[in-house]
């Protein structure tokens, strides 16, 4: 398994474990100190440092967990199709990733 794809295994576990337990705190520790979150296609956002995002998802956790659908590379970024586990049948979106060092650097949601 390649760095990417055990960085993407180890992001949905971790977000996962979060929407189960309600701490995200394993989950942040992928994303860089400085990471960028945006989201298209929802009212929130956009959040800068680990610690905005924290805060963002303490204030309104997500509800659902994630399935990884498919995965590929475009200009450096890397784009991966997901679900929300209770329509897995549904392409609910796409995160666009740019991966620095092993963590997510910036992420772009689009829902």
């Amino acid at each position: 398994m390649d760095a990417t794809s055990r960085l993407l295994k180890d992001y949905v576990e971790r977000f996962n474990r979060g929407v189960e337990t309600g701490d995200f705190r394993s989950w942040l520790q992928l994303l860089t100190p400085d990471v960028h979150m945006t989201f298209r296609g929802a009212p929130v956002g956009p959040y800068t440092g680990r610690a905005a995002v924290a805060a963002a998802y303490q204030r309104q956790p997500p509800d659902d967990e994630i399935e990884l659908l498919d995965t590929h590379e475009k200009d450096g970024t890397v784009v991966v199709g997901y679900s929300w586990l209770k329509t897995p049948w549904v392409r609910s979106g796409e995160m666009h990733m740019k991966i620095e060092d092993g963590l997510v650097a910036a992420i772009e949601i689009h829902v």
